[in-house]
């Protein structure tokens, strides 16, 4: 992953990266826009003087008007998106919407299993999710 960003900000103690303004983290399979981008790690073995240690991403957590676009097409929006690399499972939240060309939808919090390409959309319980979704034409037949 490449992330670019106005100001950097490493914690080893805290086991976080904190990446701030025009946040723009690339992927193979999507990338990330947003105001606030936290990397949380975890270190693995013992650190001694001779050996190098290897850290892990546990979870990435983006704020601010955030946009993922996915390279096979979609785009996901929301105030708030936190990846979870273990089950490669995005939740967005803060008014979240999913589009593809011109379907969507959104509710108060939507699950995105990467892996599986699968997602639960769900609401608060005085309200309803919406979905958009609008008819495919076949090439070479009319309306």
């Amino acid at each position: 992953m490449v992330i670019k960003s106005k100001t950097l900000e490493a914690d080893d103690k805290k086991k976080r990266i904190t990446f701030e303004g025009n946040v723009e983290a690339i992927r193979d399979d999507f990338t990330v826009l947003c105001n606030k981008l936290v990397v949380l790690y975890e270190k693995s073995g013992e650190q001694k003087k001779t050996e190098q240690v290897s850290a892990s991403i546990d979870k990435i957590v983006a704020t601010g008007a955030v946009k993922i676009i996915r390279a096979e097409g979609g785009v996901a929006t929301g105030e708030k998106a936190v990846y979870y690399q273990k089950g490669e499972k995005l939740v967005l939240t803060g008014k979240p919407v999913v589009k593809q060309g011109e379907d969507f939808v959104e509710g108060d919090v939507i699950t995105l299993f990467l892996k599986e390409d699968r997602s639960i959309v769900e609401s608060a319980k005085d309200k309803k999710v919406r979905a958009v979704i609008f008819p495919k034409q076949e090439k070479g037949k009319g309306p």
